[in-house]
């Protein structure tokens, strides 16, 4: 099954793939964002939520995918 969301770890904030129309439908009903947090399909998130919006949408029985960082992804 292919994942819906892949989390890319960058240390004070993490990115958020969304890479199915699920995910998206999720994040659009569920997390209240601000235009600056988006970066073309990645939601870009402070450290301090990110547990919660992974468990929050596991959940909702979207698929995470935790990823190591790296500096180019964002």
């Amino acid at each position: 099954m292919p994942d819906d969301v892949v989390v890319v770890d960058h240390g004070s904030v993490s990115g958020f793939a969304l890479e199915s129309p699920a995910a998206r439908a999720w994040v659009d009903e569920h997390v209240v964002t601000e235009c600056w947090q988006w970066l073309g399909a990645t939601l870009v998130v402070d450290q301090r939520h990110v547990y919660q919006l992974v468990e929050d949408m596991r959940d909702e029985g979207l698929s995470v995918w935790l990823k190591e960082g790296e500096s180019d992804d964002l």
